[in-house]
């Protein structure tokens, strides 16, 4: 590619396009017997660790959910995630999707899905044996959202799904079913804490832990329709509000090392904000639909940056070093469309991506932002650049 050029005279910042609910974690639960991690597979988050005596490599849900999770109640199986930016923010308009099998409800109280621990809010089963036996969506120290009457079998699969909205209120499903609402006045305090898979809280008790086996666990910034889990329950293991992209070549350290050791714990390689810029995408990579919108986040204030398409996952993926990060697309380049990263460092496309990447059906296509950081480059290259997805496009 040519040197970074971008004359500020010739450009100027567009309205962002509307933006949907986005994938913000997805923990697939698919890995095997024995493994001391757990992915995080949206790309814009951190992966997991088990505790006690969860064990891994348990049959999932279905075929397209892999395998699963047991988390065992008298073992004291659970699994933890940092909090970053991907789910800091998430205090209300927010989705929680999981397949849930217990093998009991637990004692005297609720057992949860996932949580912070013992801090912003939790989602989970309310003990079967007590009168007030149903779905449980807590917003800790604020309000127990009750959905009495509704339960989930014991040894069965079953799909459930949480969507608190912009307004504080939270909606419940089973099944892809809308099994009813419950009303709310406040969104809920801020994370402090690491986050749960599992159960509620860890340094206290009671514990609230999960007794079986969970799999496929998403959550979504936004608020899914009614139509959204439907989908997700009738095409167990599919994603919504991801566009159909995979995320790869990070700057986590799991790819190429970052030039001059500034790896991130999200996306690319660490800018001047101290972490990655972290490029996702909405929509559907469909042609006909045509969507597709890519999105940055993590970016520079006011700085401009390039979104391109290539038909290549350079280094097989891994990427190369490149100014203050990896490149991670090439081959066929395509300048998509430059874009000014607002005051929250965030831009996003607003134009046909099929169209202006001739995207034809069945074609796989990279995708990467190359932005400036004049002032706080890390490396002295004063320009850096996203993650890499990868986009298979259909008719």
């Amino acid at each position: 590619m040519r040197p970074f050029t971008i004359c500020t005279a010739l450009l100027f910042a567009l309205p962002a396009a509307a933006q949907g609910p986005t994938l913000v974690a997805h923990y697939k639960l698919d890995e095997a017997l024995g493994a001391t991690t757990l992915a995080e597979s949206s790309g814009q988050g951190a992966a997991a660790t088990p505790f006690g005596s969860t064990r891994l490599g348990q049959p999932g849900a279905a075929a397209g959910t892999n395998t699963s999770a047991e988390f065992n109640l008298s073992g004291d199986g659970y699994a933890t995630f940092p909090d970053g930016p991907n789910m800091t923010n998430l205090r209300n308009d927010l989705t929680v999707s999981a397949w849930i099998k217990p093998v009991s409800y637990g004692p005297l109280w609720p057992t949860r899905i996932l949580s912070n621990d013992n801090s912003a809010w939790a989602c989970g089963i309310m003990n079967g044996t007590s009168t007030a036996s149903g779905l449980r969506f807590t917003t800790l120290g604020i309000l127990d959202y009750d959905l009495i009457g509704v339960l989930p079998p014991l040894d069965t699969w079953t799909h459930l799904a949480f969507v608190m909205d912009a307004n504080n209120d939270v909606t419940f499903y089973m099944n892809g079913v809308n099994v009813g609402m419950v009303t709310g006045t406040s969104q809920s305090n801020a994370p402090n804490s690491d986050w749960v898979i599992g159960g509620l809280r860890i340094t206290a008790t009671p514990h609230e832990f999960f007794d079986g086996n969970i799999d496929d666990l998403q959550v979504y910034s936004g608020s899914l329709t009614d139509e959204d889990i439907a989908s997700l329950f009738a095409s167990p293991g599919s994603t919504l509000g991801s566009g159909g992209a995979t995320a790869y070549c990070h700057g986590d350290g799991t790819a190429t090392a970052c030039p001059c050791g500034n790896t991130s714990t999200t996306g690319g390689c660490a800018n001047g904000t101290g972490d990655g810029a972290t490029l996702s995408a909405t929509g559907s990579a469909s042609l006909s639909s045509d969507t597709l919108v890519l999105q940055g986040t993590g970016l520079i204030a006011s700085q401009p940056g390039l979104y391109f398409q290539g038909n290549n996952a350079i280094n097989a993926g891994s990427g190369v070093q490149f100014g203050d990060g990896l490149r991670c697309a090439g081959g066929g380049v395509i300048r998509l469309q430059v874009r000014f990263a607002g005051g929250a460092g965030a831009s996003s496309t607003n134009i046909s991506i099929s169209v202006k990447g001739m995207a034809v059906p069945g074609d796989v296509k990279r995708y990467q932002l190359w932005y400036r950081d004049p002032i706080t480059s890390t490396c002295g290259s004063q320009f850096n650049l996203s993650n890499g997805v990868e986009v298979t496009w259909s008719a």
